[in-house]
């Protein structure tokens, strides 16, 4: 799993390489790869995804204080819920 940042190149010793900035306003989405015997499945969500799941949660602090780790966790759900129904139940009851 990971959240996506927009890049910024830099120049280092005569070659260029991506730094990533870890300001949440430059996420540009996330996504996460379940891999196990069932098989291998991709989830994405874009920056407009992520900020849907925001506005409808029942509180905004928690996303304020955590906001990579929020996305994370949405992200995870989201792929659980689409390809482990069963398993979202269980995570939705403990959450």
């Amino acid at each position: 799993m990971s959240i996506q940042f927009k890049p910024e190149f830099v120049a280092a010793q005569n070659s260029r390489f991506r730094q990533f900035s870890r300001n949440h306003n430059d996420i540009i989405g996330a996504y996460c790869v379940i891999k196990n015997h069932r098989g291998e499945f991709l989830t994405l969500l874009d920056k407009n995804e992520i900020e849907k799941h925001r506005d409808a949660a029942k509180t905004d602090s928690i996303w304020k204080l955590w906001y990579n780790e929020m996305v994370y966790k949405t992200v995870i759900k989201k792929a659980t819920r689409i390809h482990y129904e069963d398993i979202y139940e269980v995570m939705n009851d403990e959450d």
